[in-house]
């Protein structure tokens, strides 16, 4: 018994120490930058939605949405090293637009390169390669365009690019118009007023019929029964849902855990469903004559599949891809089109030029899609800046992670002045600091389908602001609260939600 427990305290001794000449080894080749040492790092799916902000032992759930550019000025820089254990190794965040925006240096040794100005880490994908191995949670069907690099990626990219056309975007204007149109007819009738207690509720549907109709070509109305077709358990509808709603649960927890707790059970036949679902709509399209006739995404990369005539995509590529538009385009829009939301409830005067600006350009809110306007590893060192206007190169070893904080990049005052203040007007300089704005990434990495987004948010908005005016619930329990107060409690999130409280008032009933 002694025995084992000194060879237990043994190991144990053995891999500290191991940890700590790690750790010692990493300052040192990043010449001592400074920065945070965590038990669970960036990257750890048990820290990002499970644990709180613990010094030496988690960022917290929601570290970089919170903090925004606060620990890249208490560290000086404008990037900060992160040493953890899990996941083991070296990270660097980076909130200089410089660095995410870069072009490559000249004037260095062989075997070297300095990031100055643009172009370099998010467009080379030789020297600073994604890490894989962090993306198989959107795998769940197969191969995609975000989790592959090298020639696969040149693969995917040239076979999956052809999708995303003009084609498809009239559809989804089309198809986001008829959604919006009925849920106010059918949903609101026409009501000169209505209360959401959690916009989420409204934002997440529409985006998800959306991406119903324009991603897969199904359309899913408002009031649809979940009716089951023979063959299946679920309704397109439900699986569709569910499989949207609970992309990071179903990562979180290995297979024999959802098999063995009944709302996980529930998770996994809902995957399993939609995996039944694409495959007839699949051997539907190859099977149609019509098939070059649709324009939804599923459709448009049937048609493109062979592409590549040696290589054509599979159907498990076809699904694994179309799945991470459905990931790509359901959440992230409806979180967008959330604070968008609140950020209009908050500013009435904003809300009101936005709306004048609508009547001008769509007077009856029936603009037609055509009318849309277009919006638009080597050893290595890195050069950022700080406040003071100093700079500092970095050296980074092959192999440190390099990640992208963009709430940072966004807060920080060497790119934005009052970066905390919600000011439209901004980008109306032509001067403006567009390498210093990435919502969409950057260079090979940018996201492919940014105009799918851009023309449901535009259409979106186009149809709600026309018609409801956006205020913030009044509640009697917050009557005594300054604006300060009710700005952070309509904007306040926690790690995978928004929650927002907005009544929308129709614009002919004298309230707008």
């Amino acid at each position: 018994m002694a025995s084992s427990s000194s060879l237990l305290l043994g190991l144990t001794a053995s891999l500290v120490a191991y940890r700590l000449l790690a750790l010692w080894k990493a300052r040192r080749s990043i010449s001592y930058h400074p920065g945070n040492f965590l038990t669970f790092g960036f990257g750890n799916l048990f820290a990002a939605f499970a644990l709180p902000p613990i010094k030496w032992i988690s960022p917290g759930t929601n570290f970089f949405w919170d903090e925004k550019h606060a620990p890249f000025e208490r560290y000086g820089w404008d990037i900060f090293s992160s040493f953890s254990i899990w996941p083991g190794g070296l990270q660097l965040i980076v909130a200089d637009a410089a660095v995410i925006k870069v072009r490559p240096s000249s004037s260095l040794l062989p075997g070297q390169s300095l990031i100055r100005t643009s172009q370099e880490v998010s467009s080379s994908r030789t020297r600073f390669r994604k890490p894989i191995e962090l993306y198989g949670p959107v795998n769940i069907f197969g191969d995609n365009i975000l989790s592959s690099e090298g020639e696969e990626w040149k693969r995917f990219k040239k076979i999956v690019s052809p999708a995303f056309s003009e084609r498809n975007n009239r559809l989804v204007w089309e198809e986001t118009i008829q959604v919006l149109a009925q849920l106010f007819s059918d949903v609101w009738e026409n009501k000169d007023r209505v209360t959401i207690d959690n916009t989420k509720d409204l934002t997440f549907p529409i985006a998800l019929f959306v991406i119903g109709a324009a991603g897969f070509g199904r359309k899913i109305s408002w009031k649809e029964e979940d009716n089951c077709p023979p063959g299946h358990a679920m309704s397109f509808k439900q699986a569709l849902h569910i499989a949207a709603e609970n992309i990071v649960v179903r990562a979180a927890f290995p297979g024999f855990i959802r098999k063995l707790v009944p709302s996980l059970r529930k998770i996994n036949l809902a995957y399993e469903e939609l995996g039944l679902y694409m495959q007839d709509l699949i051997r539907e399209r190859l099977d149609s004559a019509e098939k070059a006739e649709k324009h939804d995404l599923l459709s448009l990369l049937v048609e493109h599949s062979d592409e590549d005539k040696e290589n054509p995509l599979t159907d498990q590529e076809v699904m694994g891809n179309i799945f991470l538009f459905l990931v790509a385009g359901h959440e992230t829009t409806a979180q967008t089109l959330c604070f968008a939301f609140a950020l209009l409830a908050l500013y009435p005067e904003e809300q009101d030029a936005l709306y004048q600006e609508i009547k001008t350009f769509v007077p009856d809110a029936t603009l037609p899609a055509s009318e849309v306007p277009k919006v638009a590893t080597e050893d290595t060192v890195l050069t950022t800046g700080n406040l003071a206007g100093e700079s500092k190169t970095i050296p980074v070893p092959k192999g440190t992670r390099i990640s992208f904080s963009l709430p940072g990049v966004h807060h920080n005052p060497r790119y934005w002045p009052d970066p905390l203040e919600f000011k439209p007007s901004r980008f109306l300089d032509p001067n403006w600091p567009r390498d210093a704005f990435v919502p969409f990434s950057a260079g090979h990495r940018s996201c492919i389908g940014r105009r799918f987004f851009e023309v449901e948010a535009v259409a979106t908005m186009v149809m709600l602001l026309s018609r409801y005016k956006i205020t913030v619930k009044e509640e009697p329990q917050f009557a005594g609260e300054t604006w300060e107060e009710k700005k952070a409690r309509v904007l306040a999130t926690r790690a995978g939600a928004t929650l927002t409280s907005v009544s929308v008032s129709s614009r002919s009933n004298g309230m707008s």
